[in-house]
């Protein structure tokens, strides 16, 4: 089963602080990276169980990019996280 963006949620976004990323099921062991809009990684470390919670607190304000590679080699998933 492909997982669409229609699948996870991330709230609040945008967000000056915590922002909770939703699973649509339990992820065993994963590695995810925050991005900013140049590329530069900001963000990474590990995801296990139904969700991911972010701490943007000490970002600049703007736009960044998650991606949350679901199945080793696969695309993924990427959404944009917005930082008040």
């Amino acid at each position: 089963h492909e997982v669409s963006e229609e699948d996870l949620f991330a709230a609040p976004n945008p967000t000056s602080g915590e922002c909770v990323i939703g699973l649509p099921q339990a992820v065993t062991s994963a590695r995810y990276t925050v991005r900013d809009a140049w590329g530069r990684q900001v963000m990474t470390g590990a995801v296990t169980g139904v969700e991911l919670r972010l701490d943007l607190s000490d970002l600049v304000a703007g736009v960044y990019f998650l991606h949350l590679p679901l199945v080793q080699g696969a695309a993924g998933w990427r959404t944009a996280l917005v930082r008040e």
